[in-house]
Parts: structure tokens; C-alpha cells; sequence
């Protein structure tokens, strides 16, 4: 508790290749150029109105160590 949301950065993945999701519709492999979603609706919402295939939604949390992965 007490943790807030910018311990957490939600972005797009590509499955196959593993790239990231630019705001500029583009793919990168640079976690820091990647698009930072600010909700798990938004992300939904991006990867639908772009027509995204085989992606998921990254949740990227400080160290790694507890990053979840969701198909959208």
C-alpha cells in the first residue's frame, strides 16, 4: 500500500518480435521510447483502434521482477 502508479509502466508488446509500441504508432525496442499507457483500458482501447495482432499488455513493474503479461 502506499505504492503508487508510477512504480508501474504499461506498454504494448508484440509477441513475435518482442518490440514495443511507440506513441507514434511505430515499434521500437527501447522500453524508454515505448508509448506509456496510463490504464489497462487504455491500452484495450489503443490496440483496438489500431487494429493490433499478436500483442499483449506489458505491466512493467521497478526491478523486473513482477512484470504480468496480458493477452489483449
Amino acid at each position: 500500500m502506499g505504492e503508487g502508479n508510477n512504480q508501474v509502466r504499461r506498454v504494448i508488446q508484440h509477441k513475435r518480435t518482442h518490440l514495443y509500441l511507440t506513441g507514434a504508432g511505430g515499434w521500437t525496442d527501447d522500453l524508454e521510447s515505448a508509448h506509456q499507457l496510463a490504464t489497462v483500458l487504455s491500452a484495450v482501447r489503443m490496440s483496438r483502434s489500431l487494429e493490433l495482432t499478436d500483442v499483449e499488455l506489458v505491466l512493467k513493474f521497478e526491478g523486473g521482477k513482477y512484470d504480468v503479461r496480458l493477452d489483449l
